[in-house]
């Protein structure tokens, strides 16, 4: 019981500290409604641009498509964003392989018949290079197919009715179309995954993503949300034996996690609604 009430309040720390401004990034403006974080403008109506280097290393890309394949999101592109881990020693990975990974995970969503999932298609190939000047202007972009795709929702998008880009690696694409049309920027909402950390590994464009655009740093979220949901599908009293429950009914790992992760966002929900702690079941004898 102490270990799930320590995930519980890691957890919506985590959730606050998301709504913090990263360096000189523009906030979200945001409000909370009944223990909620609400962001303004922000809806299962906004058109959202999924944008990755790697696809199956986290749960990220299946969610967001079940969620569109439900209707619940409008899923309007995937991006394929190099990895640019270790750029300036010639890359730890090659495009093809993050390709072909992000091949595999879309022939599986349409092998189990899930909809509104566009397929995805290439952004930035290389990291944006810092100029002499030190001007963000005078930075040499290249175009890509992701790129335009951010531009032309941006552009169909609204500062009330936002484009929401979930960023899960480096910011190169989503940078580039924001020097593309710089009037973009105030009609998107970024939200970046270990911003500052691994996935800023192309610093100049994440300098150009927070300077430039709406920014939201989503690591602590995403973080916390994970190990805590890992954790209690080891100890807790209700999601493991639900999480036990999917697997011998042959779901796979990942579908069983974003199962049990649901669970216990809702379970943390009705606990801040009706400001109660954690109560263990009792069981009952057979």
């Amino acid at each position: 019981m102490r270990k799930l009430a320590v995930l519980t309040l890691g957890l919506w720390f985590a959730v606050m500290l998301f709504i913090l401004p990263t360096a000189s990034a523009v906030a979200p403006k945001y409000r909370m409604i009944d223990g909620g974080l609400v962001l303004e403008g922000v809806s299962a109506d906004c058109p959202m641009i999924y944008d990755n280097d790697w696809w199956t290393d986290v749960p990220d890309a299946a969610y967001i498509w079940a969620k569109a394949s439900m209707g619940k999101c409008s899923l309007r592109g995937n991006i394929i964003t190099r990895c640019t881990f270790a750029w300036d020693q010639g890359y730890a990975h090659t495009m093809q392989q993050q390709v072909d990974e992000a091949r595999r995970l879309y022939g599986w969503a349409k092998a189990n018949s899930l909809r509104h999932v566009p397929e995805p298609i290439l952004g930035a190939t290389e990291v944006l290079r810092r100029p002499a000047s030190g001007k963000i202007e005078d930075t040499q972009v290249v175009r890509s197919a992701g790129s335009d795709l951010i531009v032309a929702e941006a552009r169909k998008a609204s500062p009330q009715k936002p484009l929401l880009i979930f960023c899960g690696g480096s910011c190169t694409t989503v940078a580039t179309a924001c020097l593309t049309d710089a009037s973009i920027t105030d009609r998107m909402i970024v939200f970046q995954i270990d911003g500052g950390g691994y996935n800023s590994s192309d610093g100049w464009a994440w300098k150009i993503a927070m300077d430039r655009c709406i920014f939201a740093n989503w690591a602590s979220v995403r973080a916390g949300l994970y190990m805590a949901t890992l954790a209690a599908m080891r100890f807790n009293a209700v999601i493991r034996p639900f999480g036990e429950r999917l697997i011998a009914g042959g779901k796979a790992f990942k579908v069983t996690m974003i199962a049990c992760m649901r669970k216990l966002v809702t379970i943390l929900n009705v606990m801040v609604r009706n400001n109660e702690p954690w109560r263990a079941p009792v069981l009952q004898n057979a």
